[in-house]
């Protein structure tokens, strides 16, 4: 049995307005950034095509608005006080990154009914957290695709988080491929 190996590379780039309370100038001005992430990813599909497997790192940078402030003034000539809301400061650039891992697996139950099973595990750097999502794909489309189930996700805890998140649903129109 022969395995099919594949690789490759992706990029995004793209800008984005973000609006901030310029304190000096008493008002709500607009800003634009540049947002970059690039991503390498290698994997393989057996034969049979019940099971593939991804490994993929991706590193980037992004921005994030400042946290909301509040300004105001007292108008001499009138004595009317304004004040402006906002985030307070131009946007912070951060970085980011995650490596993370993904199998596939279709399994026959019989003859006409189908399992597909999604697990994916991800470790985000700028958090240092671990996430974990398992969907279960149980419902057939009408040309007999995979398309529905039940996702169990789990986040852990990290640098921003105080507490382990642990999530269920359901999903629909969504193909197992």
């Amino acid at each position: 049995r022969s395995m099919l190996h594949f690789y490759g590379i992706d990029a995004a780039l793209g800008r984005e307005d973000y609006d901030f309370l310029d304190r000096n100038a008493f008002e709500i001005a607009t800003t634009t950034r540049s947002n970059w992430e690039v991503g390498a990813y290698v994997g393989l599909i057996n034969s049979d095509l019940t099971f593939s497997a991804r490994i993929r790192g991706v590193y980037g940078s992004f921005h994030e608005a400042a946290g909301e402030g509040e300004a105001c003034r007292t108008f001499a000539e009138t004595g009317q006080v304004k004040c402006l809301k906002g985030p307070d400061g131009r946007p912070l650039r951060k970085k980011n990154g995650l490596v993370s891992f993904e199998t596939r697996h279709l399994f026959k139950v019989n003859e006409d009914n189908k399992i597909g099973v999604a697990p994916q595990v991800t470790y985000r750097l700028e958090n240092k957290s671990i996430g974990i999502e398992v969907p279960v794909y149980l419902s057939p489309d009408k040309d007999g695709t995979l398309s529905g189930g039940i996702k169990f996700g789990y986040n852990s805890k990290s640098e921003n988080s105080k507490k382990d998140d642990f999530a269920v649903g359901l999903f629909v129109g969504v193909p197992f491929s």
